[in-house]
């Protein structure tokens, strides 16, 4: 779901890709964001998180049957980041805003 104000977008986007689509909440964000998975983990499933220079910063291993994944950033420098979640099926990929 996406807003549009003056130029301006606000809201919720679902990064989508073979391996299914996430939610990032709240996007910007300040102490942490929660990852809201379209459909439960399977085996393997991992959620990175990269710096604009393609520098992995954050990982997590996600459990069989997870739906969500908070991650903190609040010891993230402010920037922009992106979120990759990769299955089995495939690869998504969102911006992420981190203002602190």
């Amino acid at each position: 779901v996406m807003a549009f104000f003056a130029g301006h977008s606000l809201g919720i986007a679902a990064a989508e890709g073979e391996g299914g689509a996430f939610v990032l909440s709240p996007n910007p964000a300040r102490r942490q964001v929660t990852a809201m998975l379209a459909e439960a983990a399977g085996r393997g499933v991992v959620l990175a998180v990269r710096d604009a220079a393609g520098r992995e910063v954050l990982r997590r291993e996600l459990a069989h049957g997870t739906r969500t994944c908070t991650l903190k950033v609040s010891d993230l420098p402010s920037g922009t980041y992106f979120v990759t979640l990769t299955t089995a099926k495939g690869t998504g990929t969102q911006k992420l805003v981190v203002e602190n």
